[in-house]
């Protein structure tokens, strides 16, 4: 509800301001009247601007399963939307859900009323709108639920599977760290006296020591401007296609993010037809949620085909990302006019193969982290001692 500032002067004539929720300035003017007060002002709250950022996944799905109970249970849409944005959904989804609810007070559908608040994501809204236009929004929710849960679920998995690798590497740096500034530099004074050439070992890793102790700060600032300068280079969209090819042809990236990508289109695609989306459209939505602008393209040429009248797979450009099975299932999903349901199998098939992908990466990710840490802190430790015995070899 719209909330409003006032200025009044009450029964003593003392002046009173604050702030009060109402339908319109004419029902704060009637409730303060009602009191016995003198309205002197009343002014709206000038609307507090939303972040252009996307919701989180666990918001949305709760909010989402919220709408889908309340609906079932007999309330209206706009009763079950005014308890969603009076407390029930998760605060940061709570000022767009009262701007949604603003909207279909004054005529607007639900899926158009997403869409002009934003936040939401694209195939969101259209699939609500569809179900809107099909008598079918109950089945639109739940289709929505079970695409958000997953999509959570693939999140929680490759996040809790990275966590134990990110030990890893902060172990390894600290590690080294420690040895650099505060172990090696203890010997520094003795080595410094000794007589008798060092090893080559050890002389490196002493000049190592040096570097990180005089210029360690300054090294680390040049690298953090260099990740940073990188990384907003690399957003700026002449070079966006570009780092998307380059992420597609890296050795073991680039087949996990075109599995990623393919299971996240094939699920998009299949929610949304089920859901009565036309299937350009449907294309053109699932493309969004590719991920890499490469993929995204070759989805967008298969909706240009379908548009011109040809096969899905005609509009596909020579050398495409999609691999030869996704495009096999889904030239046969199109001629025998069960497209959703192969969609469907698609994606979990690729899902499946993701976390297997993920898996088998990981297992070869954290043993090899091991040998790394282990080879650099005991490269260090034997360069030392091996200084040490040629010392021990002089004094004899």
């Amino acid at each position: 509800m719209p909330e409003f500032t006032y200025t009044a002067l009450d029964a003593s004539g003392m002046e009173r301001s604050g702030r009060m929720e109402g339908a319109s300035d004419a029902a704060i003017l009637d409730r303060l009247r009602g009191q016995g007060w003198h309205p002197v002002r009343v002014a709206p709250v000038p609307a507090r601007p939303l972040s252009s950022a996307g919701l989180p996944t666990d918001d949305l799905l709760l909010a989402t399963r919220e709408l889908r109970l309340l609906l079932r249970a007999g309330l209206p849409l706009e009763r079950s939307l005014s308890l969603l944005a009076g407390g029930l959904a998760p605060p940061s989804l709570r000022p767009r859900l009262e701007r949604v609810l603003d909207r279909l007070q004054n005529g607007s559908g639900l899926g158009d009323a997403l869409l002009a608040v934003g936040g939401f994501p694209p195939l969101y809204a259209a699939m609500i709108r569809a179900g809107e236009g099909a008598g079918a929004l109950d089945l639109v929710l739940e289709q929505l639920c079970l695409l958000l849960e997953r999509q959570r679920r693939v999140a929680r998995a490759v996040t809790s599977a990275l966590i134990y690798p990110a030990v890893l590497c902060v172990v390894a740096v600290g590690s080294l760290l420690l040895l650099l500034l505060y172990v090696v530099p203890q010997f520094t004074p003795l080595f410094a006296n000794s007589r008798k050439a060092l090893p080559a070992a050890t002389e490196l890793v002493l000049a190592l020591s040096a570097f990180t102790l005089d210029w360690g700060d300054l090294a680390l600032a040049v690298l953090l401007c260099l990740g940073l300068g990188g990384w907003l280079l690399l957003r700026r969209p002449s070079l966006v296609p570009w780092r998307d090819r380059m992420i597609l042809r890296l050795p073991l990236l680039g087949p996990l993010v075109t599995l990623a990508g393919v299971a996240r289109l094939a699920r998009g695609l299949s929610v949304l037809l089920r859901a009565g989306v036309g299937l350009p459209r449907a294309l053109e939505l699932s493309a969004a949620m590719a991920g890499n602008g490469v993929l995204a393209a070759s989805v967008l040429s298969m909706r240009d085909a379908v548009r011109d009248g040809r096969p899905l797979t005609a509009g596909l450009p020579p050398g495409h990302p999609l691999p030869d099975l996704a495009v096999t299932l889904i030239r046969v999903g199109e001629q025998s006019a069960r497209l959703a349901e192969v969609t469907e199998q698609l994606a979990g098939m690729f899902e499946d193969k993701l976390e297997t992908a993920i898996k088998r990466f990981l297992s070869l990710l954290e043993p090899a982290l091991i040998l790394l840490l282990a080879l650099f802190v005991g490269g260090i430790v034997v360069s030392i001692l091996m200084a040490l015995v040629s010392i021990n070899e002089l004094a004899f």
